[in-house]
């Protein structure tokens, strides 16, 4: 009769879950414990190095272990909102009530003006950028001349537009004439990321929390196309530096429904507290609530320096980068300092750094993004809702001469 015999492999778990959280093999101790498991079933004669067929599975096995292992990792941090990425953190920052704010499209009020009962399908206007704006699908010029109607952009995300810069008519019609906006555009926002989802899903769970500020704020960051929001307390008998009165708050809010805005701050604030900002909305009850709105400060920066001979455009290219990151990841309310300007223009090594001398750097700001600015070497203070912007257009770099 023949006896069975049967192998017993050991070895550490590929993947390890405990009260740390989960652990997994390296490569390298995957491919020992492979070779372990070869040499137990063949004996120690067998080769198992890369030039042997053996070798080269013993390879293709510990690799699609690892990208398994790699895979239960993901799943694993997945179930933390911290960790959780892309539709996984959408399903779970469901349970708070919560969904990702989709990109948002700036809108602008603008005056179409031309012949009555002209009537314009599909119209579409430019402003002095060259963005386009889409009209609603039918507008009719009424017996007046004139018309206000809402234009959206066709891009979405951040598209401004200042005040009476749309002036281009892109779909001429009979009788329409021409088209103004009065005012600057309202811009819209980028589809939100994974970083701001995960912040709002914190600030939510206060909704339930120990003061009524925090609350006022979750709510707020809940609203529809709301992307930022903090609350400012003035609780002195003086008004205070921000020139906030006595006993009042001011809301800071980007985007979203004035109404919305409004009817939360009612519904959330303490009774006999007021409310300070350059909104102000009536309610159906009466009452008048007041907010800040967000407001953007754009910034054109301009760099002299004196180059070596193997200066280059992308070295160019680095330095607006690196200016561009600073302004536009400053913090809202803060100073925007000269000198910082003038050191992250000095770029690292690998970027080019030492093939130029940073000569002189200026700078000028403004309310409106093609507005006129007076460059200068002042540090600009923010109030404490305004907010730092460039873009890549507005970082002028002169290059003088090459440095012998």
């Amino acid at each position: 009769m023949t006896q069975e015999t049967q192998t017993t492999f050991t070895g550490q778990a590929s993947v390890t879950i405990n009260e740390n959280g989960i652990s997994t093999q390296t490569f390298q101790e995957l491919l020992a414990t492979f070779k372990g498991m070869m040499t137990q079933i063949f004996g120690n004669d067998i080769v198992l190095d890369n030039s042997t067929m053996d070798g080269q599975l013993v390879g293709i096995l510990c690799e699609a272990f690892q990208q398994a292992n790699n895979a239960m990792i993901e799943i694993f941090n997945g179930f933390s909102p911290s960790n959780a990425q892309g539709a996984y953190l959408d399903s779970l920052v469901a349970i708070n009530g919560l969904t990702r704010l989709p990109a948002s499209y700036s809108t602008v009020e603008v005056v179409i003006s031309g012949e009555a009962n002209t009537q314009i399908t599909k119209g579409v206007i430019a402003d002095t950028n060259n963005n386009q704006w889409n009209l609603p699908a039918t507008v009719t010029i009424p017996a007046s001349g004139s018309i206000t109607v809402t234009a959206t952009a066709q891009v979405s995300g951040a598209v401004y537009a200042s005040p009476n810069s749309v002036t281009t008519i892109v779909t001429p019609f009979s009788g329409w004439q021409s088209v103004t906006n009065p005012n600057a555009s309202n811009t819209g926002a980028p589809a939100e990321s994974d970083a701001s989802l995960r912040q709002r899903q914190a600030i939510s769970q206060e909704l339930p929390n120990q003061t009524i500020a925090q609350g006022l704020q979750a709510a707020i960051l809940t609203l529809p196309n709301v992307t930022y929001c903090q609350i400012y307390c003035n609780n002195t008998d003086n008004t205070d530096n921000n020139n906030i009165p006595a006993h009042c708050i001011s809301v800071v809010v980007g985007g979203g429904d004035t109404q919305s805005i409004a009817q939360t701050i009612a519904n959330k604030k303490t009774l006999g507290c007021g409310t300070y900002g350059e909104t102000s909305v009536t309610l159906s009850d009466g009452s008048v609530i007041q907010f800040q709105p967000q407001k953007y400060i754009w910034f054109r920066i301009v760099v002299n320096i004196q180059p070596t001979i193997n200066y280059n455009d992308n070295i160019g290219y680095a330095i607006q980068q690196a200016i561009y990151n600073y302004i536009n990841n400053a913090d809202i309310g803060t100073t925007i300092w000269l000198s910082k300007i003038q050191a992250v223009a000095n770029v690292s090594i690998a970027n080019g750094g030492e093939e130029y001398i940073v000569a002189s750097v200026t700078m000028g700001w403004s309310d409106s993004e093609t507005g006129d600015v007076t460059q200068g070497t002042t540090n600009a203070t923010l109030t404490y809702y305004e907010v730092a912007q460039t873009e890549l257009s507005m970082i002028t770099i002169n290059v003088g001469d090459i440095i012998s």
